[in-house]
């Protein structure tokens, strides 16, 4: 899988399957990070596949926050915005 990839540090390029919603979003997700995506295969498609070949880049993630931090800070984050939109619902 691409997490794992990162994780271990290899070259990743992806290659989203056409129409599968979770695949495009995974792919936007990963070309922010860095990682080279292909949509169609054409010559443009077939000079990034040659230029991620030759690369010796590899794009680095840092996982070194645990676990508990990061539930932690998806709970805060989601008790905020349950906040807020109680106070917009009380407010109309």
């Amino acid at each position: 899988t691409p997490s794992e990839a990162l994780y271990l540090k290899k070259k990743l390029l992806v290659i989203p399957m056409k129409n599968q919603y979770e695949q495009q979003c995974n792919a936007m997700a990963l070309k922010e990070i860095g990682v080279p995506v292909i949509y169609d295969f054409n010559i443009k498609s077939i000079k990034k596949l040659k230029d991620w070949i030759s690369s010796k880049k590899i794009v680095g993630v840092d996982f070194s926050e645990s676990p508990n931090k990061v539930i932690n800070q998806l709970f805060i984050d989601y008790i905020k915005m349950k906040s807020k939109e109680k106070i917009l619902c009380n407010y109309n």
